[in-house]
């Protein structure tokens, strides 16, 4: 007997049904939950929602969900990183003031350009209040008062009388206010309340009178410990959407990954249905999707996207051709309206599958 093939039966199938939310009439609380992994559902068959909220309960303004530890779906509020401002304290020397020979000399700043509220400056020494990790910037131009001789000047930053590793500069001159010559030091430091910085100069060789140059030494002081960057997702299971400054990126989804993905979107007028601005985008190409989530909208209602796409065309209960580009739309379940300004958020979980 010989075997009998159809080519027809390998070939892609158009689904051959489109259901809408409107023919969902009551609650469906005798509706199996049996869509298949993969494939086209039945025409009986019935997606329904739940009750199950996605985002924890409380915040506050400019506070942002945060995972909590590495397990699924716990979010927490916190506060927004990355917007602390800087705090800092800068003071200068404005005139040629101060002489030194051989003894260590403190340079006497005598001008505050910026304030804080941790530090204060007495006699060129600069005193911090508050404990915690500072950066810390001096510039230094010395002169050669008299002499006129070759010689060396040296400065240092020094922490409560006592030089601060690696922070030695060397000046070189040789005749009297010509050739001035300047160094920057630079430190990061943790700093204990009550801590005093100060900058020396002192010569170091030769016989001339060193000094400062007048609007050519200052030093500026930042406080660091309290600056947060934005941390980067660590990993792709969970992604807040654009406006939460992490870029959504489905197409880098491999195998059988999961990918997490929540949308909020404002209704912005009274309807039924509502398309959702912060949906993500499902590319075009080879790469075929299948997307579940639940909706909770602050009236109570709740819906439930789902659907595929095949690289060309989108199949689902709520997508809709929308200035010829394919969108999400929500509807409300049983009937009724949405009002304006009801907050509609859902969670789209992808996963890679065959049709």
């Amino acid at each position: 007997m010989s075997s009998f093939s159809d080519p027809r039966a390998g070939a892609p199938r158009t689904p051959l049904h489109n259901h809408t939310l409107s023919q969902v009439t009551d609650a469906g609380t005798a509706a199996a939950l049996d869509v298949p992994a993969s494939g086209n559902a039945a025409s009986d068959e019935v997606v329904k929602g739940d009750d199950t909220r996605l985002i924890p309960a409380g915040g506050s303004t400019n506070q942002r969900l945060a995972k909590a530890s590495g397990s699924d779906y716990d979010l927490v509020w916190d506060d927004e990183a990355g917007t602390a401002e800087l705090e800092e304290a800068k003071y200068s020397l404005i005139s040629n003031t101060g002489s030194y020979t051989t003894t260590l000399t403190t340079l006497p700043f005598d001008r505050a350009d910026r304030t804080a509220s941790w530090a204060s400056l007495s006699s060129g020494e600069i005193t911090i209040s508050t404990a915690g990790k500072y950066l810390i910037l001096a510039d230094v131009t010395t002169i050669e008062q008299s002499g006129n001789n070759r010689t060396e000047f040296e400065s240092q930053l020094q922490l409560n009388g006592t030089l601060v590793p690696g922070t030695k500069r060397r000046h070189y001159s040789r005749l009297s206010n010509q050739g001035q010559q300047s160094a920057s030091i630079s430190a990061v430091l943790d700093l204990s309340a009550s801590d005093v910085i100060r900058v020396q100069s002192n010569r170091f060789s030769g016989s001339s009178t060193g000094g400062w140059l007048g609007d050519g030494c200052s030093i500026t002081i930042v406080r660091i410990d309290n600056i947060q960057a934005e941390p980067p997702p660590a990993s792709q299971e969970w992604l807040l959407p654009s406006n939460h400054g992490v870029e959504t990126k489905i197409g880098e989804i491999d195998g059988n990954d999961i990918y997490h993905y929540i949308g909020i979107t404002t209704v912005a007028s009274a309807a039924s249905s509502a398309v959702l601005s912060e949906a993500p985008t499902i590319p075009q190409g080879s790469t075929v999707l299948r997307a579940v989530g639940t909706f909770q909208i602050s009236s109570g209602v709740f819906a439930i996207p789902f659907g595929y796409f095949d690289g060309t065309n989108a199949y689902n209960f709520f997508a809709q051709a929308v200035g010829g580009n394919y969108a999400w739309l929500a509807q409300v379940v049983g009937g009724g309206s949405w009002a304006v300004g009801d907050i509609l958020i859902c969670e789209w979980v992808y996963a890679k599958v065959a049709l």
